[in-house]
């Protein structure tokens, strides 16, 4: 035993216990009445002396961890390197002020009852979501992810919501080739490490992953630090897309931040989603700065390509009028570039989407570009495709100024008067949707809608025309709002589209607890 004690193997206090699972006394006392926490007496009897060997109670921890017995009120951390949460909510409490340990696999249907401790964070129930909902995620300090479902004519409710998370951006998709869909959303921490004898920190990305039928999410990357992408300082832009980019069983997650492209997949033999591979460099005596990414066959080939669009420079000090597009092909469990094509112009984050805009022949890409001359800067909606190139090159229909219009974009198919899809575009200065279809040699302009003045857009979904359900199409527009007498900051609105538009739904500010939206997507029938 002494060589135990000189090794700090062993804790002889219920201080020393309580001080090395990061909790209070009184908790360690309640675990080892009611859970079995492997506490030792010298002499056998209650009110004896206490003593605890490390290894039994990491082994303890593990156990309960991963079967989800109990949710304990603090966290061991005996052999994870140090770290802190930056984003993430659910994780704060690791390393600070103590810290939480959260059971990771989460719990079927009528799950036991939770103590709801602050700042961990506590779905409403298991993850319900159905097809024609919309999951949105709400970042700020202390964010929140949920899901609507429209419950009358003119009335939608959150059915589910967890919080306080901060997820900058989600996909919905099939992860586990079971019949339901999941719900995945990277989170992101900011740890230390040592370099040439200095401490310094960095961002490290993790999934979550949301199951039907789970409380709280099903799966997560972040207690593996193998499983994680590093940032050097940029945590505010990631953006996610899930589907088939290898023609075998399953699809994979693909996830952009800043400087790097990831890939993950679930595996079915260990039940976790694993990070197949990360890519940080790309052009030669270059910088991209990813802004959007998205998976589409676009040479009809039966498999997707990852595509991805970057700015030159850093957030806040990007190049003007330097950006490219990326094709990648997964070989060999890796994305290989396929074709770099460069751009005079910049682009926007999460506006990077694909359709068959043009009928006939491959999808095409498109993302507005933006271009700087002089003083003037100028906007335009782009198309390319794998057989022709830039096949369109539309300026929108603002005045060339000094200020730049900002540009959300979608494709699908929202009539069933065009042969193509159209292009739903969300813009500021003035704040309107527009909708743009190809005529036989151009885009053309159809029908706008204004969008209220205290909206701040972030982003436009469609959810495309089913005419064998006899279901119109969607236009879904999400961002923040400053609204007079409105403590809120949310702003979500719902538009059918038949040949016009058509409100449905505006949530505009609302209640204290309503923050921003930072990226919301329909629930559709046939996912990725």
């Amino acid at each position: 035993m002494g060589a135990e004690i000189q090794n700090g193997e062993i804790l002889t206090t219920w201080k020393e216990i309580a001080a090395y699972l990061k909790t209070g006394v009184r908790t360690c006392l309640r675990w080892e009445a009611n859970d079995g926490l492997p506490i030792h007496r010298q002499e056998g009897a209650s009110k004896s002396r206490v003593y605890a060997y490390k290894h039994e109670l990491d082994a303890w921890f593990k156990a309960r961890l991963s079967n989800g017995t109990i949710t304990p009120a603090g966290k061991h951390d005996g052999v994870r390197s140090k770290s802190m949460v930056l984003i993430f909510a659910p994780l704060v409490l690791l390393l600070v002020g103590g810290g939480i340990f959260l059971v990771l696999n989460g719990a079927k249907k009528s799950p036991p009852v939770k103590v709801a401790v602050s700042g961990v964070p506590q779905s409403s129930g298991a993850l319900d979501m159905l097809v024609g909902d919309v999951v949105e995620s709400e970042w700020a300090s202390a964010g929140i992810m949920r899901t609507w479902r429209k419950k009358n004519v003119t009335k939608w409710m959150d059915v589910w919501h967890i919080d306080p998370v901060r997820h900058t951006s989600l996909a919905v998709g099939n992860l586990d080739r079971e019949p339901d869909l999941e719900l995945v959303a990277p989170g992101h921490c900011r740890e230390t490490y040592e370099t040439e004898g200095r401490e310094a920190t960095r961002i490290r990305f993790f999934l979550n992953a949301y199951k039907i039928d789970f409380t709280d999410w099903w799966k997560t990357t972040y207690y593996d630090a193998a499983q994680g992408v590093l940032e050097k300082d940029n945590f505010e832009f990631t953006e996610i897309a899930v589907g088939d980019i290898d023609r075998r069983p399953g699809n994979e997650i693909v996830l952009v931040t800043a400087h790097t492209l990831s890939v993950f997949r679930y595996d079915p033999s260990l039940g976790e989603i694993r990070l197949v591979c990360t890519r940080d460099a790309f052009v030669d005596n270059a910088f991209p700065l990813f802004r959007s990414v998205a998976l589409a066959d676009i040479d009809n080939d039966g498999g997707a390509e990852i595509l991805a669009i970057a700015n030159e420079g850093e957030e806040g000090n990007i190049t003007e009028n330097k950006s490219w597009l990326f094709i990648f092909e997964m070989k060999d469990d890796r994305p290989e570039i396929r074709k770099v094509i460069p751009f005079s112009a910049s682009t926007s984050v999460h506006s990077l989407r694909t359709g068959d805009i043009i009928p006939g022949g491959g999808k095409e890409v498109i993302f507005p570009v933006y271009k700087k001359e002089g003083e003037v800067r100028t906007t335009s909606l782009l198309g390319w495709n794998l057989a022709d190139g830039v096949v369109f090159e539309h300026p929108l229909e603002n005045p060339g100024s000094n200020i730049r219009c900002t540009v959300f974009l979608d494709a699908g198919e929202l009539t069933d008067t065009n042969e193509g899809d159209e292009i739903v575009v969300a813009k500021d200065n003035p704040n309107e949707l527009i909708i743009y279809s190809w005529d036989g040699a151009q885009l053309k302009i159809g029908p706008k809608y204004s969008i209220d003045r205290a909206a701040r857009i972030n982003g436009v979904q469609i959810r495309s025309l089913d005419r064998g359900k006899k279901q119109q199409a969607r236009i879904l527009v999400y961002g923040s709002a400053e609204v007079e007498n409105q403590p809120g900051h949310s702003y979500l609105e719902l538009i059918n589209f038949n040949d016009g538009f058509m409100p449905e739904w505006l949530r505009l500010g609302g209640e204290k607890k309503d923050l921003p939206v930072t990226y919301a997507s329909f629930v559709a029938d046939r996912q990725n």
